[in-house]
């Protein structure tokens, strides 16, 4: 066949092997008719290995080999995430339509992930090569707000508070050569309203 450029073969196969958990806690408690105190756990862990190998070979028109080898890739993936929250909230005594609000939430995670590579050659030469790629990350963020709300008069009303975030992530590569990305952001804000109805 003329027409005929080159072949190519592959024959194959994988496995997947992994298991997870995961934990959820909750708890909400009134002390009183003018408190509210609620407060929540989660936890996710898993892993997974992942495992190919494949026989693969490159011939030309004239049916003669270009390469012959096999291959093998290996995943290993590691996940850790955890968070908890809080809540808290006040009525006022004497005044329902008065209250002050707090909410936290703190969340971090870890991953990691190695990925193996090895090709065995038989054609063009006899050789190995092989590479490996290692990803760990890390991090963490955290979440707060202060809220206020109180009657301005018989119609109005006021509301203010002060909000802010912190995150922080940190990820490291090994190919074979070492390099790191980390990130870091804060952020503060305060807000107030008022608002007022009329007719």
């Amino acid at each position: 066949n003329l027409n005929k450029k080159s072949d190519y073969l592959e024959n194959g196969q994988f496995q997947n092997d992994g298991w997870s958990h995961s934990v959820f806690l909750g708890s909400a408690w009134d002390p009183n008719p003018y408190n509210q105190i609620e407060a929540g756990w989660t936890y996710f862990l898993q892993n997974s290995f992942h495992d190919g190998f494949s026989d693969i070979s490159n011939t030309n028109h004239l049916g003669q080999p270009l390469s012959v080898f096999n291959s093998r890739n290996t995943k290993d993936n590691y996940e850790r995430e955890g968070e908890f929250s809080f809540s808290w909230e006040r009525q006022f005594r004497n005044q329902e339509d008065r209250q002050i609000a707090f909410q936290f939430t703190h969340s971090d995670f870890d991953e990691a992930e190695d990925l193996g590579f090895e090709q065995v050659y038989s054609v063009p030469s006899v050789y190995t090569q092989l590479n490996s790629i290692g990803i760990d990350k890390n991090g963490n963020q955290q979440e707060w707000m202060l809220d206020f709300v109180t009657p301005l008069g018989e119609e109005g009303e006021l509301e203010a508070g002060y909000a802010g975030e912190r995150v922080f992530e940190n990820i490291e590569y090994t190919n074979p050569a070492f390099s790191r990305f980390e990130f870091t952001q804060t952020i503060h804000a305060g807000y107030a309203q008022i608002g007022k109805r009329f007719g």
